[in-house]
């Protein structure tokens, strides 16, 4: 039973760090297709429709609940689905400019292809997403403390504000709404497990409002998608604050619990064997 509990701790983790995997994957195709074809960004566009879905995997995934691991399983089809419909038309696209033998194809063919093997790569990270939450969902699944995962979705959040913040000031764009994000998150890090609600509440809010503010300043597409994230992982951390803190209790509770049991189930066994020994002893007479 403590190897299936582990298994399964194991797996949610790990689908929740191959989103953030997703998410870095896609940003790398969003800065590649802007070199490729016509065709292949025509194309490309539609994965961003996927962010949605990832959104609600990793939504799903810190509800305690089996039926949201059940959605969870198909935001990851639809994701795995669409994306080889991307795959799907780019190649074809591609293949047809290579062999009219454009020259702008010729130069641009490379970007394309490397586009389009992210995105078949995405492909097989969501199928293998599903295949996780399918044995997920065949096995227990374990509740962890609510303001863990608030420590451990900031910590998702921390690089991507980073990434905004870099990459506003190299193209001369930042502005003071994206910079909220380098000092809350680490704060919100430390202070995840001081039960102070209201005080995380707030500093959510600020962040939510912050994230949209910055989502109508900025303009490169690098940071708006990061900016995107941001607001995914504040959003279900924010949610989070609404959820059970502890619904098993821990090892040092359940020991006395399971050392009382313990000793009860070694005193049964002990007056067996002298009530057997007892029966078997036969009396001597003179």
């Amino acid at each position: 039973m403590s190897t299936s509990m582990a298994t399964t701790t194991t797996l949610q983790n790990n689908i929740r760090l191959r989103v953030f995997l997703i998410l870095i994957m896609s940003i790398g195709i969003r800065t590649t297709r802007t070199m490729a074809t016509e065709s292949v960004q025509k194309a490309t566009n539609l994965l961003e429709m996927n962010y949605i879905l990832y959104g609600a995997v990793l939504i799903c995934s810190l509800l305690p609940f089996k039926a949201a691991w059940g959605m969870a399983a198909i935001a990851s089809l639809v994701a795995a689905l669409n994306g080889a419909f991307v795959v799907s038309l780019g190649s074809i696209a591609t293949y047809r400019c290579l062999s009219a033998m454009h020259s702008g194809c010729i130069q641009s063919s490379p970007w394309s292809i490397l586009a389009l093997l992210f995105a078949g790569l995405l492909i097989v990270l969501d199928v293998y997403q599903s295949w996780n939450i399918y044995q997920i969902l065949m096995a227990p699944v374990i509740v962890q403390s609510a303001l863990q995962r608030i420590r451990i979705l900031f910590a998702w959040a921390l690089p991507f504000g980073w990434l905004v913040n870099t990459v506003l000031i190299y193209n001369s764009e930042w502005t003071l709404v994206v910079g909220l994000h380098i000092v809350a998150d680490p704060t919100l890090i430390v202070m995840a497990t001081s039960n102070e609600t209201v005080f995380l509440l707030v500093i959510v809010a600020a962040l939510l409002v912050s994230d949209v503010m910055a989502l109508l300043l900025v303009n490169d597409q690098v940071a708006k998608t990061a900016i995107i994230a941001q607001i995914t992982i504040t959003t279900s951390a924010g949610l989070m604050l609404f959820m059970p803190q502890d619904s098993l209790p821990n090892e040092k509770e359940r020991g006395p619990q399971a050392d009382q049991s313990l000793q009860s189930s070694t005193s049964v066994v002990k007056q067996t064997q002298l009530r057997d020994r007892s029966k078997s002893v036969v009396p001597i007479r003179f």
